[in-house]
């Protein structure tokens, strides 16, 4: 019987611990996004085709976000294709937040999906509630899956009034 008690207060404290872990952001009227990051984001194969901007290849970019700050930051985030001769098709937000120090990636198969589009060039908007650090890395690669070109850029913020 003691057995059970303690494996039964494990799975409730193992409950507890998911279940504030994956607590969502508190609504978009609760939180102040006052910051805000537009990445340069271009993803999947290209093609040769005449009327193709890029060359013929794969590109990938992976965005990283990191929480300097020592308080919870709440951040929301969409996809903006630029089309070259249509207007922008614009995905919905999706809301995520960070602890102190913690850090995601954004993917190119997570910006695809947000999209939902195989080829994406265009941006990815961040607004967040707190000043982040958000660095894009660029690579692209031939047929052969070898990487041609490699580049990260630090993304600047700019304040949302």
């Amino acid at each position: 019987m003691m057995t059970v008690t303690r494996f039964g207060g494990f799975m409730v404290a193992a409950a507890f611990a998911l279940a504030s872990f994956l607590v969502p952001p508190p609504a978009r009227a609760q939180v102040r996004f006052n910051h805000e990051y537009v990445v340069k984001v271009v993803c999947g194969n290209m093609e040769r085709a005449v009327d193709r901007p890029l060359a013929t290849g794969r590109y990938f970019t992976i965005v990283n976000i990191h929480n300097p700050v020592t308080a919870r930051a709440y951040f929301q985030r969409k996809i903006v294709q630029a089309g070259p001769r249509t207007p922008s098709t614009i995905s919905r937000w999706e809301q995520f937040a960070l602890e102190y120090d913690e850090a995601l990636g954004i993917t190119c198969p997570q910006i695809t999906k947000q999209a939902t589009a195989d080829w994406v060039e265009g941006f990815l908007v961040i607004q967040s509630s707190k000043p982040l650090d958000v660095v894009a890395v660029y690579a692209t690669s031939g047929r052969d899956e070898f990487v041609t070109t490699f580049h990260t850029e630090r993304v600047p913020g700019r304040p949302i009034e």
